[in-house]
């Protein structure tokens, strides 16, 4: 009797195996890979290991998995709680460190081009939207202007190729030496971009197009008829460019 208990204990686990062993998985990355196998090893809170069909163990941390999906309506409980714990993850908070540069057209009585390069640094708040603190320097005007804003975005997606829209909204402060104190004061941008995720050594390369609003001068012009003279008056105004932008995340 006690050989047959043996024996069917074998079978039953024997059965459980090829259960998951057949059982298969699609892992769905946050770069918008997808992985097809079966889970062989799940270590909570750090990664899970995968077979794949042509054999392969492929070791995946959990950080970098968006979802699990399967397609086994009759899955053992233990492996349905390891998939649910995978999906059902806490979201760690990531730093990330963005360089831009950025150009535009300013039109104070004659074109003038506007260059610039930024550095925003903040943290992943979900995985789709970040929010940061940035600093930067760029021609302004007949000098230099340093424009320190809040930097957030949100990702309408999360694939390899992501569509994002962003915000930016600060303060351009002007180097004295070179323009008049009066030319500093508010900034704003909402933009629309693509991220291209995993390029390399980066995590990122994002290109950006915007609607910028910053202070500008504008000349008026005056003339009088008696006595005969003309003069004209400066005054600053908020003016809006377009402003294309690309960066690097890292």
């Amino acid at each position: 009797m006690k050989y047959f208990i043996s024996f069917f204990i074998l079978f039953a686990l024997h059965a459980q195996a090829q259960q998951l062993d057949s059982a298969k998985v699609e892992v769905h990355l946050i770069i918008g890979k997808i992985i097809k196998g079966t889970i062989v090893e799940f270590v909570p809170s750090k990664f899970i290991k995968v077979k794949t069909a042509e054999q392969n163990i492929v070791l995946i941390n959990l950080d970098e998995i968006e979802k699990v999906k399967s397609s086994e309506e009759s899955l053992d409980s233990d492996y349905i709680a390891k998939i649910k714990s995978i999906n059902n993850k806490p979201f760690r908070v990531k730093y990330f460190n963005t360089t831009e540069f950025g150009i535009a057209a300013i039109d104070e009585g004659n074109v003038q081009a506007y260059f610039g390069v930024s550095n925003i640094s903040g943290i992943q708040l979900s995985q789709r939207s970040s929010l940061g603190i940035g600093f930067g320097v760029s021609n302004y005007g007949d000098g230099l202007g340093y424009p320190v804003f809040i930097d957030w975005a949100t990702c309408f997606a999360k694939d390899k190729v992501t569509p994002f829209f962003r915000l930016n909204c600060g303060l351009i402060i002007p180097d004295k030496k070179g323009i008049e104190a009066s030319l500093g004061g508010p900034i704003f941008e909402p933009s629309i971009g693509i991220k291209f995720e995993n390029t390399g050594i980066i995590s990122s390369f994002n290109l950006t197009v915007g609607i910028l609003i910053l202070p500008q001068e504008e000349t008026d012009y005056y003339r009088n008829i008696y006595p005969a003279r003309s003069y004209y008056e400066i005054t600053t105004v908020p003016k809006a460019t377009i402003h294309a932008r690309a960066g690097f995340t890292f």
